[in-house]
């Protein structure tokens, strides 16, 4: 395989359009740590590693992952990716909090939740976002 900076070289070369080499770029960060991928046991550690892949990297990434890795990266694409929690911004904003960089704490920890199953349904949601609210309004 080229080393990075030999296929950014040849990249700027070629002209390759930004898009590509942003996928390209994802693609070399994340298949440098595909052997840690398949130690993850937490679906808040799948989507913190792949997050930033789109669906051509996460492609590129189930074909050169070894074998332990590939159904992480499937269960991430087919299943993970698509979990979020029903609060957003506007639910937030209606309970009387003022928009701050803190509301995105507040929903990524809430995502986590979802994510490593702390939290299974919307009571339990609720019960965390007023736990997370309270710890943002003290």
């Amino acid at each position: 395989p080229l080393k990075w900076d030999n296929t950014m070289a040849l990249c700027n070369r070629l002209h390759v359009q930004r898009r590509t080499l942003s996928m390209l770029e994802t693609t070399h960060r994340l298949a440098a740590d595909l052997e840690s991928l398949a130690k993850c046991e937490r679906g808040s550690q799948i989507v913190q590693a792949l997050e930033s892949a789109d669906d051509e990297v996460l492609a590129a990434l189930w074909a050169a992952a070894p074998q332990a890795a590939r159904p992480i990266i499937k269960e991430y694409a087919a299943r993970l990716r698509h979990i979020h929690p029903a609060t957003n911004g506007t639910t937030l904003r209606n309970l009387g909090l003022k928009p701050v960089p803190r509301f995105g704490r507040i929903l990524y920890n809430l995502r986590m939740a979802w994510l490593d199953g702390t939290v299974i349904d919307q009571d339990q949601e609720q019960a965390l976002l007023a736990k997370l609210i309270s710890e943002v309004t003290q």
